[in-house]
């Protein structure tokens, strides 16, 4: 019984010596490929949870996971990247389209990059946001997926969902 007993503690010990190394190789080779991720969740403009985003940040570009309910099919939407300090609503350094699209259902799904340098970013450690518009049902018109007010009446068109990353 006690050998038994011996046994089984030196049988934990050892998983717990792996997990730890495990850990500390698995930390390492997170750090060292120079990745960064962040999670937000994806919001309504009455602050209504309805999805999620992930960015992740690389030397030379950001990149985005957007997954989101809550959309109308039949209906052009695009999304904008936001650049700015996004613990101010309305601040943004730059204002870029990074999608446009007519939803087939109610779901969204992005996954979108944006560069470093040129017309991107000047730095891939500046705050972003990902702020979806409605442009209404679709019409055929090449301006409701390219800018912010094509097929409103107003521009910008409505804002509809919105994720935040602030700076690391």
């Amino acid at each position: 019984m006690r050998a038994e007993l011996g046994r089984v503690q030196a049988m934990r010990r050892d998983f717990a010596i792996f997990l730890v190394i495990g850990l500390i190789v698995f930390a390492g080779c997170s750090l060292a490929d120079g990745t960064a991720s962040d999670v937000s969740p994806v919001n309504t403009p009455e602050d209504d949870q309805v999805g999620e985003s992930i960015l992740e940040r690389e030397a030379d570009k950001i990149a985005i996971n957007f997954e989101a309910c809550c959309v109308t099919p039949g209906n052009a939407y695009t999304a904008w990247w936001v650049i700015g300090d996004v613990t101010k609503p309305m601040s943004a350094s730059k204002v870029l389209l990074a999608d446009g699209w007519v939803a087939e259902s109610e779901e969204v799904k992005l996954e979108l990059e944006l560069k470093a340098g040129g017309d991107g970013i000047e730095s891939t450690n500046s705050g972003v946001r990902l702020w979806v518009l409605d442009h209404g049902p679709e019409t055929g018109d090449p301006n409701q997926l390219s800018t912010a007010g094509g097929g409103c009446s107003t521009a910008p068109c409505p804002l509809v969902l919105i994720s935040s990353h602030p700076s690391p």
